[in-house]
């Protein structure tokens, strides 16, 4: 059985997160954790049948300032993610939001 507090959806989660919640009994934290962790293996596929399809032309002295600017930003941001609170972390995902918005417009 559930405990009611799950079933009432918190008033700044989103409905995604709820539902992670609600099915898997995590907390919003490891729910997040968890959707994060799903996007290296979809990369790893995306990325196999790309080099292994038609492509066409691959670089990787063009692509590794990227992948190596990934991995550390991954690994750096997978040590500091434990350590931030919430409502920080909905703080410089916003700011992350309006600077892509705002590259968009521009």
């Amino acid at each position: 059985m559930l405990p009611m507090q799950m079933l009432c959806r918190p008033q700044r989660s989103t409905p995604l997160q709820w539902w992670a919640q609600v099915v898997a009994w995590h907390s919003m934290r490891a729910a997040f954790a968890n959707c994060v962790a799903v996007i290296w293996p979809v990369c790893a596929v995306s990325a196999a049948v790309y080099l292994l399809g038609d492509g066409g032309d691959f670089s990787w002295g063009l692509a590794a300032p990227y992948l190596l600017g990934g991995l550390a930003g991954g690994l750096a941001g997978g040590r500091v993610f434990g350590g931030v609170s919430v409502p920080w972390l909905r703080r410089i995902f916003g700011v992350f939001l309006l600077y892509g918005a705002a590259r968009y417009l521009l």
